[in-house]
């Protein structure tokens, strides 16, 4: 999560829900003037350098970063491929990890996108960071994320990705798990996951909205990306995440293929109680 999001009192979080609403307008018109201009990632993430990945090894070594955080950015490297290393190339050059003693208002971790620092408390919080470092373009794109818009998706697919990379994808972090559920059922309307991670690293939002429309309505993609913003600046019980969940679990049935639904019902049996 970035700094501007952190909370010291009500008022600010007030502030903040505010400017939530303002973005979600915003983020529906963006969407909805978008044309299906996108191809598949794999047709678009090209011709990038095939030795950036050794260049990318080589600057890690050299640094004078600890040990056991070299070793968390060799094994997210080592995961991705050498389409969606760009940004991860560029921000390693610079990079610096701190340790934070406690955490500010229940934020574990900070990636400070304007000095390239990542803050952090736990080793989930870091390397839930480094994925914000490794998808960092400028200061209007990152993961998902234009702006303020397109948070919720941004912060629930970073976790997703977080969990499968670094530790297991059962295993619980106790970051946007309501997101990372509604994340897990959106990845199922692309024929591979590895088509969304690649979105994901090119900052290609555009991609995941007409993907989304092959099957759903802007409208239900404007409801679903509302509520997953919703998640992450307020606490609710389960009742919006159930109802989310199904109108996302009917987008997939119209998929008509049995894996991905067979996928989507498992997700929410197993996530969903």
């Amino acid at each position: 999560m970035n700094i501007h999001k952190l909370f010291t009192d009500e008022e600010k979080e007030l502030e903040n829900y505010k400017m939530l609403r303002i973005s979600i307008q915003e983020m529906y018109d963006y969407a909805c003037e978008k044309t299906k201009e996108s191809k598949l990632p794999h047709q678009k993430y090209k011709n990038i350098d095939i030795n950036l990945k050794q260049e990318v090894i080589n600057t890690i070594t050299k640094s004078s970063t600890k040990k056991e955080i070299k070793a968390m950015l060799n094994q997210l490297l080592e995961y991705l491929d050498n389409n969606n290393i760009d940004s991860y190339a560029t921000n390693i050059k610079t990079l610096k990890c701190r340790k934070m003693r406690m955490s500010l208002s229940n934020v574990h971790g900070i990636y400070d996108e304007k000095r390239n620092i990542i803050k952090y408390t736990t080793t989930a919080s870091l390397s839930h960071e480094m994925l914000h470092m490794a998808s960092h373009k400028d200061s209007y794109l990152n993961g998902f994320k234009r702006k303020h818009l397109f948070t919720g998706l941004n912060e629930g697919y970073t976790e997703v990705l977080n969990r499968r990379i670094f530790f297991d994808e059962d295993y619980n972090t106790n970051a946007y798990s309501k997101n990372v559920i509604l994340c897990l059922l959106l990845e199922q309307l692309f024929d591979e996951r590895k088509q969304m991670e690649d979105a994901y690293f090119h900052n290609d939002t555009n991609y995941i909205y007409n993907t989304f429309c092959q099957y759903g309505s802007k409208e239900e993609f404007y409801y679903l990306n509302k509520y997953l913003d919703f998640f992450i600046f307020t606490h609710s019980d389960n009742n919006e995440l159930k109802s989310t969940a199904n109108i996302l679990n009917n987008i997939i049935l119209r998929t008509n293929n049995n894996k991905k639904i067979e996928k989507s019902n498992k997700i929410i049996k197993k996530y969903i109680k």
